[in-house]
C-alpha cells in the first residue's frame, strides 16, 4: 500500500473487506483487500478508496501481509485503529520470527 502517514494512522480494522479476501489451496490468504479513506475534503466527498494487498511469496521478509498479519497477533488488536497508541507497540514481542 502506498499510503501517506494519516492514511496509515487512521487504519481500523473494520476498514479490512474480509469477504473480498483470497486465499490459495492451503487457506493461506493470497490477497487482503483495504478501504482507505482520504483526508481532503475532495478525497471525503469521491468516498473511500479500495486498495489490494497482496501476499509476497518470493520475498517472505518482505511480504506485507504476512508482516501484517503478525503485527495484528503480536498487538493483540481485534477492532479500531489498527495503529493504537504507542503502549500497544511499547509491548510488542519483538522476538525474531520466521515469515515462511
Amino acid at each position: 500500500l502506498f499510503l501517506r502517514a494519516e492514511e496509515m494512522e487512521a487504519l481500523l480494522m473494520e476498514d479490512f473487506l474480509l469477504d473480498l479476501t483470497a486465499f490459495d489451496e492451503l487457506g493461506r490468504v493470497d490477497q487482503l483487500v483495504v478501504k482507505v479513506h482520504g483526508k481532503s475534503e475532495k478525497a471525503q466527498a469521491q468516498g473511500p478508496v479500495v486498495l489490494t494487498l497482496w501476499r509476497l511469496n518470493s520475498h517472505p521478509m518482505l511480504c506485507p501481509v504476512r508482516a501484517l498479519f503478525l503485527y495484528v497477533a503480536r498487538s493483540g488488536i481485534t477492532k479500531g485503529y489498527l495503529f493504537g497508541p504507542k503502549s500497544v507497540i511499547d509491548r510488542l514481542d519483538m522476538e525474531p520470527v520466521s515469515l515462511d
